[in-house]
């Protein structure tokens, strides 16, 4: 991974300043950990979050993606796959199923990736 969008993306994640979502990048105002990510990568292209209402919820796709990272932000971040995978489990796990904080999670990203 690319050592400076990890700080940035470890720095974001601990930062208290995103609320965490889970099954979507983006939901109202939060988050899931992937959705950090896009997030920076958004600030830094200027590319734009897409809403779209499913009933009286707004869930937002980034780049056509709403639960993974769209290709070009792997490319950009210099990962893998758009499921990144830390340790024995991937990230979509942690934060969705496991419900790791940001800050657990952000722990698990400093370690593997």
């Amino acid at each position: 991974m690319n050592k400076n969008i990890k700080t940035k993306w470890l720095e974001a994640l601990r930062s208290g300043e995103y609320q965490q979502a889970q099954r979507n990048l983006k939901r109202g105002d939060s988050l899931c950990c992937l959705g950090v990510l896009c997030d920076i990568h958004a600030k830094e292209t200027n590319n734009t979050w897409k809403p779209h209402s499913i009933g009286n919820r707004s869930d937002y796709s980034y780049i056509g993606k709403y639960g993974e990272l769209p290709n070009e932000v792997i490319v950009w971040a210099g990962l893998n796959n758009s499921e990144p995978i830390v340790g024995d489990t991937t990230l979509i796990k942690l934060n969705d199923n496991l419900y790791y904080s940001f800050n657990q999670i952000a722990d698990e990203i400093e370690k593997h990736l």
